[in-house]
């Protein structure tokens, strides 16, 4: 083995790891996590198989030992970037930083032609292939986040050519794909979205997630065939993964598949009955429907896993209220307020609680309470409005 060729391989492989880090800091302040617009949040992409560093167990290893083996430089470079900014000198940007190193590190991989580290003649060593995918895969995200500063620049003619540049580097970054259907929906190019999505699933024919944007994107066209196809695809890729579950769910839902919605949510329960996200969804499920005795089932199931949660106390108070056991609803409505009571909204669902079950003081007392207790805010006007509703249904019995 060539000693001083491979230390060489491995400092490249140390600057890349320094990428990455830099990498990630400028990226965790560019946005957030991939949520669906509906509020659920969706599982990452990099679990894949194919995003995995290219080459062996052993070369995975050795890249793994090398991160560990530098965390204290890691921690050294920070402390240095401190120091620099109390003292006032300017630095560079993270993103200006990570440039600056993978320009370092490609300069560092060994050309083609060139004996590798096991010292065979015109072949590469699975290091250095390992070292290769993960530049390429860091030109991708620094592409991806250049792509980022232009959209936010209003340069979306830009954004679209660097996020071009950075699927060709890496044609499994997620994210990039992502970003640049969002744009393209930005900009009314459905078909671009559509084909987007697509070259996504095509170059990643194990990710189940392409298969799901592209089912929401064809169904807010009004493709509901189409996107009926794509969310059978979704199931079939992500079977297995209980955390589909939600997302499923929420493609018959928008497709207005109710049954399909029910049974994926039932199997979601039956699978992980300890998921407190599972009984939830399945809960308001039973709720939209007005299954209020279902419902009722499911918050109760919520409120054992998880006894201080007020979201699951609440619930199972509307049930009880809808099915019209007004002293269990208010019973739960109390429980409620006492694990969160500057909750204004708790308090005035329990005073409606206590207007219908015909205890007009009891309601009228607990209105009167959020108007003293937080006066000139919203909860106090739409307790005082309460409090007229009521007064005003008196003087029309009179």
């Amino acid at each position: 083995m060539n000693v001083s060729r491979f230390a060489f391989l491995l400092v490249g492989v140390v600057v890349v790891v320094l990428a990455f880090q830099a990498v990630r800091v400028h990226r965790a302040h560019k946005s957030d996590a991939l949520t669906d617009s509906d509020g659920v949040k969706t599982f990452e992409d990099g679990g894949s198989t194919e995003e995995q560093i290219v080459g062996d167990g052993a070369a995975g290893d050795v890249a793994e030992n090398l991160v560990e083996t530098h965390v204290e430089a890691m921690f050294t470079r920070e402390e240095e970037r401190t120091w620099r900014e109390q003292s006032g000198q300017a630095l560079k940007t993270p993103l200006e930083q990570a440039e600056e190193l993978l320009d370092r590190a490609s300069q560092l991989a060994l050309p083609d032609g060139q004996p590798g580290v096991e010292g065979e003649p015109g072949s590469k060593s699975e290091v250095q292939k390992a070292l290769e995918a993960e530049l390429a895969k860091e030109r991708s995200s620094l592409l991806e986040g250049r792509a980022r500063e232009r959209i936010d620049q209003g340069d979306y003619d830009g954004a679209i050519a660097l996020l071009a540049e950075s699927l060709e580097e890496n044609p499994l970054n997620g994210e990039a794909y992502r970003e640049l259907a969002v744009l393209y929906r930005r900009l009314g190019m459905d078909d671009e979205e559509i084909a987007t999505y697509a070259a996504w699933a095509e170059a990643a024919p194990e990710n189940a997630m392409p298969h799901y944007y592209l089912a929401r994107t064809l169904e807010r066209l009004g493709y509901d065939d189409a996107a009926l196809a794509e969310a059978e695809r979704f199931n079939e890729l992500s079977a297995g993964d209980v955390t589909a579950h939600a997302l499923s769910a929420l493609l018959y839902r928008r497709l207005g598949m109710r049954e399909e919605e029910r049974a994926t949510l039932e199997m979601w329960v039956q699978q992980a009955p300890e998921s407190p996200d599972a009984h939830l969804a399945l809960a308001n499920y039973h709720r939209r429907t007005q299954d209020h005795a279902a419902a009722l089932a499911e918050f109760q199931a919520l409120v054992t896993l998880e006894p201080d949660n007020v979201r699951a106390h609440v619930g199972l108070a509307d049930a009880h209220q809808r099915l019209g056991r007004f002293e269990e609803a208010q019973a739960e409505y109390v429980v409620a307020m006492n694990l969160r009571p500057e909750d204004m909204h708790v308090r005035l669902r329990l005073a409606e609680s206590y207007r219908v079950s015909g205890d007009i003081d009891a309601a009228i007392a607990t209105c009167q309470a959020v108007i003293d207790e937080y006066p000139d805010t919203g909860e106090a006007r739409q307790a005082q409005r309460q409090i007229d509703r009521i007064l005003d249904r008196q003087k029309g019995s009179w």
